[in-house]
């Protein structure tokens, strides 16, 4: 379900899956994420279509569009668990350097998903994914890192720009070496010295 937001001030509950799409004409707010865990993807009017960011709690997204920029994109953020994210105007100097300076400013060409990208390999991309996420969100228990985010195979490959196949083959090869367990609602990383030696 695509959402759209409006200048006025407001708070925003989305559901797994649902996308607010932003053109350059929309780009008049700042974005701060109150809950959950977004993607964020440049669409191009070819319809080439690239997950830049990773978006969680007490992050800002702003701004999403450069002066001089041409109107042959558009922006739209997913969301991958319930998420909640506030709209704001972008016009208020005072508020804003607050709200920078509280929560930490997310420029998308700087984002992290860069790290990702630069592997030569969809293994080492998908390991690097695992291990951000793991840094991101992930919990303790015991002697192993859980990640409680709902994330299908489809997602994990636009994320990391391969296919289901491809990615349904390496993550069954990662949990025969007793690295990982992947299941539709959380995935276990058992080892993240070893996973992260499989990242090289």
């Amino acid at each position: 379900m695509n959402k759209r937001l409006t200048e006025i001030p407001s708070i925003y509950k989305l559901e797994q899956g649902d996308r607010i799409v932003i053109h350059k004409h929309d780009d008049n707010n700042i974005y701060l994420v109150i809950e959950g865990v977004l993607l964020v993807y440049k669409t191009f009017t070819n319809g080439t279509s690239i997950c830049l960011s990773i978006i969680h709690r007490g992050k800002i997204i702003n701004p999403l569009f450069q002066k001089h920029d041409k109107h042959i994109y558009f922006y739209s953020i997913e969301s991958i668990s319930v998420a909640y994210i506030l709209s704001l105007k972008n016009n208020n100097t005072k508020l804003l350097n607050t709200l920078q300076v509280k929560s930490g400013r997310v420029l998308l060409y700087q984002q992290n998903l860069l790290e990702v990208s630069i592997h030569k390999n969809v293994k080492q991309k998908l390991i690097h994914l695992f291990l951000m996420l793991c840094e991101i969100l992930g919990e303790y228990r015991d002697n192993y890192m859980i990640v409680c985010l709902s994330l299908s195979y489809i997602t994990i490959a636009r994320i990391v720009g391969s296919n289901r196949n491809t990615i349904s083959k390496i993550i069954f090869q990662l949990e025969e070496q007793k690295l990982m367990l992947y299941t539709k609602k959380y995935f276990i990383v058992y080892d993240m010295v070893q996973l992260s030696k499989r990242n090289v």
